[in-house]
């Protein structure tokens, strides 16, 4: 009986050693997959987040630097005039070579080639021919304008056109002339209220009676 009993001790005893052994043994190895399973995981989230801020700041960025594209109309003295599609920011310069540049007729440097394009924008380039025709109009214009202003039939918009002659001066002088039947002198201008001396003196070439 009593041999029984021990024989049951020990194989209780070697049982509960197996079990523990498997136990302690299976514990840590458990334990270490979960924790490097989590730091996986966490690895993952972190490497998915990182894609995710980039794609945005990249479509952010591309949005932003989105060019635009403009039309514009190039004629006159160049080989290909015509209408144009640049992008936004191109200079006058960049569709000129575009267009194939410049005719054997046309004035070079009367057009900034260095000024920026806006949408809709026309660009004519005169010829030599134009130029000069434009300078000889100009130079009859200015022959044809009287070289002094007659204070006692000029019109308010042309007295204003004086030096420091503004619209309460101009009609002040119109005032005057009509009162008195008019200026006998030009210093007489100094009796109009507003003219003294000094601006007698910006404007006395440039004024007359007659």
């Amino acid at each position: 009986m009593t041999f029984h009993k021990g024989v049951y001790c020990c194989i209780g005893l070697v049982f509960v050693l197996v079990s523990g052994g498997i136990y302690i043994g299976m514990t840590p190895s458990n334990s270490f997959v979960y924790e490097e399973t989590q730091e996986e995981v966490k690895e993952s989230d972190i490497s998915e987040m990182i894609k995710e801020d980039i794609s945005v700041e990249q479509s952010t960025d591309e949005a932003q630097i989105e060019v635009r594209n403009i039309v514009v109309y190039l004629c006159g003295s160049v080989v290909n005039e015509g209408v144009y599609i640049v992008r936004e920011g191109t200079r006058v310069y960049e569709v000129l070579e575009q267009a194939g540049g410049f005719t054997e007729e046309a004035q070079r440097g009367y057009i900034n080639l260095a000024q920026t394009l806006d949408d809709g924008e026309s660009i004519y380039f005169p010829s030599e021919r134009e130029i000069e025709e434009m300078d000889v109009i100009w130079n009859q214009e200015e022959a044809s304008k009287p070289t002094t202003v007659n204070i006692n039939k000029a019109s308010e918009a042309t007295l204003t056109e004086l030096s420091g002659i503004g619209a309460a001066k101009a009609k002040a002088i119109i005032k005057y002339r009509e009162k008195n039947q008019g200026f006998k002198q030009i210093e007489d201008i100094m009796n109009v209220p507003g003219i003294k001396e000094n601006t007698f003196e910006v404007i006395s070439e440039q004024i007359s009676v007659e």
